[in-house]
């Protein structure tokens, strides 16, 4: 029911048109007695695009402390759907799991009384798929080089170029700029190659991405001691730490729901 799905966020884009193609697939296989296709599918559309991509990416979209609640509202509502959908796709095989997940977001008696889920063709983005995947490819080389060079994800580089065979968006640049923490991605399109590829990356770092890195790490460090302390996703604390870049202090408060920074040894 696309009606259901009105995000402009071009990450739920893309996984409403994954899920519509991974149960069309799947209902194709099964159909044709093909479990161990089918679940090859599954796997692939479970691990791969929903937790190792959509999951991780939009989690910064989720956090309470999220400025843009439209967006907030809409991967919440997207993977809301997705679940919903899955579930019921995913119940004959992993039976016990599948109905602990349609139980939970629906409330629903048990997801073995609810129909087989229904693909729309519609919905399926063959274009915004190829773009997601070649932009995938940008990133797992960015990740590559990175560690190769010793660099640490949470420390903001300045810019990517790379070439790619398909045109990619600006809002899957800046999915790929958050997911590789490099501020500025200058991507050309090049038809005659099969392939994405990083061309070059600035490994230059200046004082202000030594500071930015600071206060990821620090936004990082005040997030571990909340999960230790049991503190809610909403709950505001008050922080004392030796140091903070202090063009980042709101940043630091927003981002780790910070009441007050002060200070003196980290507690």
């Amino acid at each position: 029911a696309k009606e259901n799905i009105k995000s402009e966020n071009i990450l739920d884009q893309w996984i409403i048109s994954r899920l519509n193609e991974s149960i069309k697939n799947v209902t194709d296989l099964v159909e044709k007695y093909n479990a161990h296709k089918a679940t090859e599918d599954i796997e692939n559309f479970v691990i791969n695009d929903l937790s190792n991509w959509y999951v991780r990416r939009s989690r910064e979209r989720v956090n309470p402390s999220s400025v843009d609640e439209k967006d907030r509202q809409w991967a919440l509502q997207t993977l809301w759907w997705v679940l919903n959908e899955y579930s019921r796709l995913l119940a004959p095989f992993i039976p016990f799991i599948a109905e602990e997940i349609y139980t939970n977001i629906t409330g629903a008696e048990s997801v073995h009384l609810a129909n087989w889920p229904e693909f729309d063709e519609e919905m399926i983005n063959k274009p915004l798929e190829k773009e997601i995947f070649f932009a995938r490819q940008i990133v797992e080389q960015a990740h590559a080089i990175r560690k190769e060079k010793g660099f640490k994800v949470r420390q903001p580089l300045n810019s990517l170029t790379s070439v790619s065979p398909v045109e990619i968006s600006a809002g899957t640049i800046e999915t790929i700029s958050q997911e590789v923490n490099i501020l500025s991605i200058n991507n050309t399109l090049d038809s005659t190659t099969t392939a994405s590829e990083v061309k070059t990356i600035d490994f230059k770092i200046t004082d202000e991405l030594k500071a930015l890195g600071q206060m990821r790490d620090i936004v990082r460090m005040i997030q571990e001691e909340r999960k230790k302390l049991g503190t809610s996703l909403t709950d505001k604390v008050d922080v004392t730490l030796p140091a903070w870049p202090s063009e980042f202090e709101n940043e630091i408060k927003r981002k780790a729901l910070v009441n007050s920074l002060s200070n003196g040894e980290f507690r």
